[in-house]
């Protein structure tokens, strides 16, 4: 399955965002760049809309090893 994401803002390396289109293919991301056309996609209106590179919780504890009770590796990689 494909899917177009047109007119989306992309913050990235810079900090400052820039409009564009992305093209996902399988859930992945194939193509960043501007008028992108692929009739074959599923369009969705990004106008208004941010994409940001994924963000990691530095704040992150397992509680594994000794408190397992609380959360292990395999809860705590779920949520």
């Amino acid at each position: 399955m494909k899917i177009l994401i047109k007119n989306i803002n992309i913050i990235h390396e810079n900090n400052q965002p820039q409009t564009l289109d992305v093209l996902c293919e399988n859930g992945i991301i194939c193509k960043i760049s501007e008028n992108i056309n692929d009739s074959e996609s599923q369009i969705i209106d990004g106008k208004d809309k941010i994409l940001l590179p994924g963000f990691t919780d530095m704040k992150a504890n397992f509680c594994d090893p000794g408190f397992e009770y609380k959360e292990d590796i395999e809860t705590g990689s779920n949520a």
